[in-house]
């Protein structure tokens, strides 16, 4: 179990702070979906905020959370959609493209 709590807290690649925003899904190592989300100015990642962003290390990026993120039962894949945000006249409008992953 604490091996599935800690491997759901890792991503492949190097992944910055704007790459995470474009995102509604992430891999997680243990090969369950971690759900992107924002409220406001906050963004979230299975449900724990995003407190500290872009430490960039020897082996990677880190993203401090405010939480211990509880992976789900099932394993999944995440969809390749991005988020796009502009505003029109005034309105910001957050739409979500999805398309195919492709290996």
């Amino acid at each position: 179990m604490l091996k599935d709590i800690l491997t759901y807290h890792v991503v492949g690649g190097e992944m910055m702070a704007a790459d995470v925003t474009t995102k509604q899904e992430l891999d997680g190592w243990n090969e369950k979906v971690i759900k992107v989300t924002s409220k406001g100015d906050a963004w979230m990642v299975g449900g724990a905020t995003i407190t500290t962003t872009d430490i960039k290390c020897s082996n990677g990026v880190v993203h401090v959370i405010d939480g211990v993120m509880m992976p789900p039962a099932k394993k999944g894949k995440a969809k390749n959609s991005e988020m796009v945000t502009k505003t029109v006249e005034n309105t910001t409008v957050t739409e979500t493209k999805t398309t195919e992953k492709t290996k």
